[in-house]
């Protein structure tokens, strides 16, 4: 499974889905690779196997709601 992220943003609940959904599937090699920007993108790219950034891909730190709190 090849999955390519370039994530400016997003939600945190769709960003589990999407890393359970990957996850789970049926893969021998889950490969994610990052392009420039990944924010909630990194929640994502944690379900890969394998995981290759760009040497300029930046990632942004995420706070939950329920963190700031």
């Amino acid at each position: 499974m090849d999955i390519v992220i370039d994530s400016r943003g997003g939600d945190f609940e769709q960003s589990i889905a999407l890393y359970r959904a990957i996850r789970w599937a049926p893969a021998l090699t889950r490969r994610v690779r990052m392009l420039r920007h990944c924010s909630s993108g990194a929640i994502v790219a944690m379900a890969g196997d394998v995981r290759i950034a760009r040497h300029d891909t930046e990632v942004v730190a995420l706070r939950h709601r329920t963190a700031c709190r």
